[in-house]
């Protein structure tokens, strides 16, 4: 996949809204420049989603690897060469939105992703979710996402992305809308 442009879509949107009035046309305007732009970015979202997927997935093999060969986990990024700008995922909102991100870019369709891995992947960027119990926030968020995401009976935490047939039964049956 080649790199796409990325442009200040949300500068460009606001500056549009400053310079349209409320008629019916600069209206029907907004709407389709927001359609527009949410065209435009969705190969950014891709691009980004593939990266941190295959990030996330060399990261988690290396882990496994040295688990096997050493008998004990890698050790933590010292924190003198971590980033200290930690999101804090504090809203409903950006926390749903985060977790299904996230979800969606560590599994491919049929894959099982576990909410701790979810959380892992979350530390890993810099996010943080403000709840007493992450783990249990996350799988409550997933359970959410049906048209996404199935429980899996034998584990606790555990969620199956659904394949697009089964995504898009759902979104005709209107479940997990």
């Amino acid at each position: 996949m080649s790199k796409p442009d990325l442009r200040e879509w949300k500068d460009d949107l606001e500056k549009l809204i400053r310079e349209k009035g409320n008629s019916k046309d600069d209206l029907i305007e907004i709407i389709h420049s927001c359609e527009k732009i949410f065209e435009s970015i969705i190969p950014a979202n891709n691009f980004i989603n593939e990266q941190r997927a295959f990030v996330f997935r060399i990261q988690d093999e290396y882990k496994k690897l040295y688990q096997i060969r050493f008998g004990e986990e890698a050790p933590e990024l010292p924190q003198e060469n971590r980033d200290e700008s930690i999101v804090v995922l504090g809203t409903p909102d950006l926390r749903k939105q985060s977790v299904r991100e996230i979800a969606i870019s560590i599994t491919q369709p049929g894959e099982v992703v576990f909410d701790k891995d979810i959380l892992e992947a979350l530390k890993n960027q810099g996010r943080q979710l403000d709840t007493r119990n992450p783990t249990a926030t996350i799988s409550t968020i997933l359970n959410g996402f049906k048209s996404d995401f199935t429980k899996v009976d034998e584990g606790m935490g555990a969620f199956r992305r659904l394949t697009i047939a089964e995504s898009e039964d759902n979104r005709i049956r209107g479940i997990g809308m």
